[in-house]
């Protein structure tokens, strides 16, 4: 073993830490993940909580950086929070382990739009705030003064960056001083383009061994076909049963009639025809009425279903290349063709609002002409109708776009169906050959290749590395079999009278998880008539001061929805209870899940057990794991769904649980969280 090996690495950082012990799992995935790097093979890597996965993968991937070459590892994870425990914890025990030389260099990216423009800024200064916007109480004076304020910060800062800002920031206000990749012309085109915050931090990040990133970024890497992120070697996800819905989401696209409003407004002010915008809003006004204001997610076929919604994209496409023309013919007056010298600011509103309308234009002819591995649908966020495509099967372009250029590790606590990867492998690719590559300029093809031999899958390999927390011991399943199934009328009142009982029993101490909003507002109300413990309901205070109130002491009970089934931890005596309402199906009328089911029926496959368990298995394993965080915990996994303890699916579901005890004995558990509540006081 070589100084500066990444078992070498991860002994140091341990040996640091206060009461720093070995881990058998930390150290079988350290060596695992450093397999990897030096072979190229990719990995999929189920580390339970507890396993101290960041340690496992970061000591290796420095390692490999320090190998010689160019090497530099892209680590992705799917939570503000733990990029914000990488790079204020992690990565700096890392670097202080790291053997003498030159010191490890690490730099965390965000997208374009966490970062404040100077062009934009320009814009809103000499312009105004737009007036269209929700500002809140302050309202369009409070706004003005908000970014008076951020212009005084971008001449202090050198980061730009939004989480730097003096006090919070709403929304509405950031979006007056930033923009999106879509609004951007690109530093080349910008009057501020050699002051660049985002600029300056990608320049930063190629500089850099490890830099850190969050997954939606990395999507639009891929689906920018690699022109976001520096060329790097490996890439480590973590969260990675996160992946395939945000790469769906990533390579398709969403229209609001917000959006189309925005670019005519923003076009009329950069110097388009004025008559030409006032027609795209209205086409805006007609988009909303096309889409209504469906009560779930609803599928639309543009092609031959919803000819009226098709006419209106199609009026919306034609005129955004129209405002386009009289934009562009106004830019290049703006360059010295007429009128005389730009300024700064008019050519900056010229080439964001030319960005604009480039993109809703390629959008809407994407949903007009959508790739057949793809599904669109209409959805209402806060009233808001919302028009949505995204891949049905993101593998096939994972096979083609990521594995072929970068080693890839995936871990999370929850990756395999039932002990099995090969459900998750199939999804993101790893068991599909990428596209055979295009012979350039008629070359013939290798001479071992015969010139008939199709592409191989990519080379991977899978583990699950042992938990150090004995679930056995520390503590229970329990399914409440003689309740109702959760279709019967009589579940509702039956589930509420149930988890009183144990919030009784357990004094509090509850996360009280919920499969829909509806059943979670109506339990919460139900049990708050009856008093003798605090209910907290999500989005009935922000998320900060729910936690807050909750970790501030015994005798609550946290109600929520699937916000809160991952990246929630509540170790020790705060949570002696975890209950869940029913099995985590996906919604039968999800589109995209039902696009996935026929995808799979296509395939031969059975739609149930290729989609709808997988996705129920991770997510209640998701919930089940917020209960045991530390060797010191104990308690009760309340499942209300008697379909645990009856239907033959069941052994899937309790194989991708941690390994607890189990009962459907409820007077056993009402002791058991009795105890624990005497035990803590």
């Amino acid at each position: 073993m070589s100084a500066g090996s990444a078992a070498d690495i991860l002994a140091a950082v341990v040996a640091a830490k206060p009461g720093g012990e070995t881990r058998p799992g930390q150290e079988a995935m350290c060596a695992a993940v450093d397999a990897a790097l030096a072979s190229g093979e990719h990995l999929l890597v189920e580390a339970p909580t507890g396993v101290g996965k960041s340690l496992a993968y970061l000591a290796p991937a420095v390692a490999h950086t320090r190998g010689g070459g160019d090497a530099l590892v892209v680590v992705v994870t799917a939570t503000k929070a733990l990029q914000e425990q990488l790079i204020r914890d992690d990565l700096p025990s890392v670097a202080a382990a790291v053997p003498a030389g030159r010191p490890l260099r690490f730099a965390m990216l965000k997208g374009r739009s966490n970062y404040l423009c100077r062009a934009k800024l320009d814009v809103t200064m000499t312009d105004g705030v737009e007036a269209r916007l929700d500002f809140g109480d302050d309202g369009l004076a409070g706004a003005l003064e908000a970014v008076k304020g951020l212009e005084a910060w971008a001449g202090e800062t050198d980061t730009g960056d939004r989480a730097d800002a003096p006090g919070a920031v709403s929304d509405a206000v950031w979006s007056q001083v930033s923009v999106d990749p879509g609004e951007c012309p690109g530093a080349a085109a910008c009057h501020a383009g050699d002051a660049c915050f985002a600029e300056a931090a990608r320049e930063s990040a190629a500089a850099a061994d490890v830099v850190v990133v969050n997954s939606h970024l990395y999507a639009a890497h891929l689906a920018s076909g690699g022109n976001v992120l520096p060329p790097h070697t490996a890439v480590v996800f973590d969260e990675a049963h996160t992946l395939e819905d945000t790469f769906a989401e990533a390579f398709g696209v969403r229209l609001t009639p917000f959006r189309v409003r925005r670019a005519a407004a923003r076009a009329r002010t950069a110097g388009a025809d004025s008559d030409l915008t006032r027609r795209l809003e209205r086409a805006a006004d007609a988009l909303d009425t096309a889409l209504g204001a469906p009560a779930e997610a609803t599928r639309v076929d543009l092609g031959d279903g919803d000819r009226e919604l098709a006419s209106v994209l199609a009026t919306i496409a034609t005129l955004a290349r129209e405002v386009h023309g009289t934009l562009r013919k106004s830019e290049l007056g703006l360059l010295g063709g007429s009128g005389g010298p730009p300024g700064d600011v008019a050519r900056a509103k010229a080439a964001q609002a030319t960005r604009l309308l480039d993109g809703l234009a390629d959008d809407v002819s994407l949903l007009l002409d959508p790739p057949e591995n793809s599904v669109t649908w209409v959805e209402s966020n806060r009233g808001r109708p919302e028009l949505h495509q995204a891949t049905v099967d993101v593998g096939p372009a994972l096979a083609a776009r990521l594995y072929p250029g970068v080693t890839v590790i995936a871990t999370s606590a929850t990756l395999a169906t039932g002990g099995r990867f090969d459900l998750l492998a199939r999804r993101l690719g790893l068991t599909l050959p990428p596209p055979p590559e295009a012979e350039a300029d008629g070359d013939p093809p290798p001479p071992e290749s015969g010139g008939d031999v199709e592409p191989s899958p990519p080379v991977h390999r899978a583990l699950t590395v042992p938990s150090p927390f004995d679930h056995a011991r520390q503590g229970w399943l329990y399914v409440a079999k003689h309740l109702p199934e959760p279709n019967d009328p009589r579940f509702a009142e039956a589930m509420a009278e149930e988890l009183h009982e144990l919030v009784v029993a357990a004094g509090g101490r509850t996360l009280a998880l919920f499969t829909s909003r509806a059943a979670m507002e109506r339990t919460a109300d139900a049990l708050a008539a009856r008093g003798g413990y605090d209910v907290l309901v999500q989005d009935r205070l922000p998320r900060p001061e729910l936690l807050a109130r909750f970790r501030a002491g015994p005798g609550s009970a946290l109600f929520a929805t699937q916000g809160f089934w991952q990246g929630v931890d509540l170790p020790g005596r705060l949570c002696r209870l975890v209950a869940i309402d029913r099995i985590p199906f996906p919604r039968p009328t999800d589109p995209l899940i039902a696009a996935r089911r026929a995808a799979a029926t296509a395939r031969r496959e059975n739609d149930f057990a290729a989609v709808d368990l997988p996705a129920a298995a991770t997510l209640l394993a998701q919930g089940a794991g917020r209960l045991i965080r530390t060797t010191a915990d104990a308690g009760v996994v309340a499942v209300f769904d008697r379909r645990l303890a009856t239907k033959g699916y069941r052994q899937t579901l309790l194989a991708t649980l941690p390994p607890f005890r189990r009962t459907i004995d409820r007077g056993q558990m009402v002791a058991v969280l009795r105890a624990l509540r005497d035990a803590d006081g």
